[in-house]
């Protein structure tokens, strides 16, 4: 019975420190995607990167590089652009991938080698 209880006790303290700590859980749902594609960029650039050093060159397609790593299979790229060669955006700036900013619908967050990722205006 002591170890339930302790156990309990354990929990709720947990429970208040993490309510009290402002543990960050996104709740808004634009906010939580646009996270979601920054993240799934970055893990992207990673295998972009890693095939590149590889086999010498960058995918001709990200259908290529999701072959090619298992690590991005849970990435649904058919919401992602892909260029070897760049996307320009709006400030005529090169970028490899991007996606549609979830939360500006004028600006698109994009990624480039080495690993960088940033938000611009669309073209």
């Amino acid at each position: 019975m002591r170890s339930i209880l302790s156990a309990a006790a354990v929990g709720l303290s947990l429970l208040v420190w993490l309510l009290v700590s402002g543990c960050d859980v996104e709740t808004n749902q634009n906010r939580a995607l646009y996270a979601k594609h920054n993240a799934s960029i970055r893990r992207m650039l990673v295998s972009l990167e890693l095939y590149k050093s590889q086999k010498g060159t960058l995918p001709s397609s990200l259908q290529d590089l999701r072959d090619y790593d298992v690590q991005i299979h849970d990435i649904s790229i058919s919401e992602y652009t892909y260029n070897p060669s760049g996307i320009i955006v709006g400030d005529h700036s090169r970028w490899l991938l991007a996606v549609s900013n979830p939360v500006h619908s004028n600006e698109v967050i994009v990624g480039r080698l080495p690993i960088e990722v940033a938000t611009k205006a669309s073209r």
